[in-house]
């Protein structure tokens, strides 16, 4: 019993992460996509389909990069914004989670792209929005 327990656990911790980044490391030429599509816009917002909570995060977009990873041919996006706070913030981000408003249709940045992945619900489905 505690051996059918253990593989359980062990294939619920490998199920959850995989839709965590889904879309992080990306090839050259998606990233530049990506980054393209990114610097045209005054800000996005951030959030997590696949997360239990209902955080979402307004970033005006300041600077966009793509920088090598450092691990086989992967690139990211490194985004520099402010904060609701105005705070100047700078880290890479997933494009399944990275949402825009463009033509008052809400997408992630991947569907804008045509990336597959899953951004599991819509950022409309959040009371908060």
């Amino acid at each position: 019993m505690s051996k059918i327990l253990l593989i359980f656990l062990l294939a619920f911790s490998f199920i959850n992460p995989l839709k965590a980044d889904q879309l992080s490391y990306l090839s050259k030429k998606e990233a530049k996509k990506g980054r393209r599509v990114i610097s045209r816009m005054d800000s996005v917002f951030f959030f997590c389909g696949c997360c239990d909570e209902n955080v979402i995060e307004v970033a005006r977009v300041v600077k966009v990069e793509v920088k090598f990873t450092g691990y086989e041919n992967y690139y990211e996006i490194i985004l520099t914004y402010k904060d609701n706070k105005n705070n100047l913030q700078t880290m890479g981000v997933d494009l399944a989670y990275v949402w825009s408003n463009k033509n008052k249709k809400l997408q992630t940045i991947g569907q804008i792209i045509n990336l597959e992945h899953d951004p599991c619900r819509s950022l409309g489905t959040v009371n908060t929005f």
